[in-house]
């Protein structure tokens, strides 16, 4: 009986270690089954992982599904494996568009993405010897600096700041507003207040005159009458020029005045015309306490000449000796009420003055018919012309008896 159970023990134990085989074997068959199809149990979208994974190489695997935990765990480093490298490749991007901000300056573009640390460079202020500094009257004298001005134009710019300089020489000492007196045959020029006292002197020489209703200037040194007072004659300057404005007339009195060394221009303006004096010696203590008009005799009969000579050459149109009579009369009527007011010249100036206009009112004017013809430009005619010149040389007359 013994025997027999320890045979049956053994057996027992052989058919034990078959049937333990025979799982084992059964496991591995099915493990090898499990290798040749794909689990029904494998969540969506493993059958496309397990292609991609099998192009990318031997090493590419599908993974079996994994429990929660796991799945935490791996989400959990897959956040800081991205954190980390965040935080090296962020530094670098920065101090990159660091950079490149700093380098362009104010010229970058505005989609580009502004960084807080980035610093334009400061502006470099411009050295004050490099700066432009304003320029100085005084130093416009003889014209630009860089020699771009033409000599007329300078000449122009010093005289009007010559004549800027009088006026305000004059205003300092309160004879701004004072009237002016001209004594050619002396050579002075005075400014007179209201009371009749000088206030200024200077000595006066002609230059030239200019007739605005001609258009005509004419130098002084050219005409006898007044060569004795008057500037050099300047070389190379015609003695008289005609078809000229009141500008041009500026012009030639400057460059005169330039070459004879006057100190300022004064231009006297009358009705008949225009004197320009070069004046020289300003003083503010005259040698007169107070000023005499002398007479007015030689003046009127210049002015009364004038027009008679221009009358009987008839070579000016009449509209043109219209005006030219018109002016003359006119000055001496101003001469009554400006340089001779309140002496006994007063009516006798007034009364050649109103004769002169009269007979200025004489001279016919154009009409609608000779307009029409083509005619519009009269010419004396030769009875009218000896009617005027007599009335002018009884007038001759009458002053002559003064002189």
């Amino acid at each position: 009986m013994a025997k027999r159970t320890g045979s049956s023990a053994h057996g027992e134990r052989a058919t034990r270690g078959m049937e333990r085989k025979d799982v084992a074997g059964e496991r591995t068959a099915a493990a090898k089954t499990l290798k040749k199809r794909p689990s029904r149990e494998a969540p969506p979208g493993s059958s496309a992982r397990a292609k991609r994974a099998t192009k990318g190489g031997p090493r590419a695997a599908v993974a079996p599904p994994k429990s929660t935990a796991q799945a935490k765990r791996t989400k959990t480093a897959g956040a800081r494996a991205e954190a980390s490298r965040e935080a090296r490749v962020e530094p670098a991007r920065r101090k990159k568009m660091e950079t490149k901000i700093a380098v362009r300056g104010v010229g970058a573009r505005d989609e580009e993405p502004a960084v807080e640390t980035a610093r334009v460079p400061p502006r470099i202020p411009t050295p004050p010897a490099l700066a432009v500094a304003p320029r100085s009257m005084e130093l416009e004298w003889t014209g630009d600096p860089g020699g771009s001005t033409p000599p007329a134009e300078a000449t122009f710019d010093r005289w009007v700041r010559r004549g800027d300089e009088l006026l305000r020489r004059l205003a300092e000492h309160g004879a701004a507003s004072h009237e002016y007196r001209v004594n050619l045959e002396d050579g002075r020029f005075f400014w007179v207040d209201e009371g009749g006292r000088v206030s200024a002197e200077a000595k006066a020489r002609l230059v030239c005159s200019y007739v605005p209703q001609t258009a005509s200037l004419a130098m002084g040194w050219a005409d006898g009458a007044t060569r004795a007072v008057s500037t050099p004659r300047v070389i190379g300057m015609a003695a008289e020029i005609d078809d000229i404005d009141e500008e041009g007339a500026w012009r030639i009195a400057m460059h005169a005045a330039e070459v004879a060394g006057a100190q300022y221009l004064y231009r006297v303006r009358s009705a008949a015309q225009s004197l320009f004096l070069a004046l020289s010696g300003l003083t503010f203590t005259p040698s007169l306490r107070s000023y005499v008009p002398s007479t007015p005799v030689a003046m009127v009969l210049a002015t009364l000449e004038e027009a008679r000579e221009a009358t009987l050459l008839g070579a000016e149109p009449v509209d043109t000796l219209r005006a030219r009579l018109s002016a003359a009369g006119a000055s001496l009527m101003q001469q009554a009420e400006f340089a001779h007011r309140d002496t006994d010249w007063v009516a006798r100036l007034v009364r050649s003055g109103k004769r002169l206009g009269t007979l200025a009112e004489r001279l016919p004017r154009p009409t609608f018919h000779s307009v029409a013809k083509g005619g519009a430009t009269l010419w004396l005619d030769p009875h009218l012309a000896s009617d005027l010149v007599e009335s002018i040389e009884m007038l001759e007359e009458e002053w002559r008896q003064f002189a």
